[in-house]
């Protein structure tokens, strides 16, 4: 077997929820403006959203909140480092959060509401000529 060399790439970024709906009602709670810049960091992710530079939400989601998270920086560089040793070097990136949620929603496990329909039912009569009759 070979040994992994200095040319391995390693992804920034591996987290996994088993069940997205939290993650994406997080996610709901900053969807008024687009794009959002979400800053990658060793604790979670913060999710950042600004509109027409007077409202500015925020929201951290630790890394307590995924099933697994790992988070690799891309390359430190001796100025982000601390002196105490500790990096603070973060990963940075903008994406649209209704994109991102529909995307979420694909399976239906990210759903709204938590429940299915709208509560309101409407049945047709076969007779002839009689109206719906809705029902509550």
């Amino acid at each position: 077997m070979s040994s992994p060399t200095n040319n391995t790439i390693v992804p920034v970024l591996k987290a996994s929820v088993h069940d997205v709906r939290y993650f994406t009602s997080l996610l709901r709670g900053v969807n008024f403006a687009n794009p959002a810049t979400v800053t990658v960091t060793d604790r979670g992710l913060v999710v950042a959203v600004e509109e027409a530079r007077t409202l500015l939400g925020t929201m951290y989601i630790f890394s307590d909140v995924f099933d697994g998270y790992e988070y690799h920086a891309e390359s430190l560089e001796e100025e982000n480092v601390q002196q105490d040793g500790q990096d603070t070097y973060n990963s940075a990136f903008e994406i649209q959060l209704n994109t991102l949620i529909e995307c979420l929603n694909i399976f239906g496990t990210a759903g709204g509401s938590g429940g299915f329909g709208s509560g309101r039912h409407v049945q047709w009569k076969q007779a002839g000529g009689e109206e719906a009759a809705e029902r509550q």
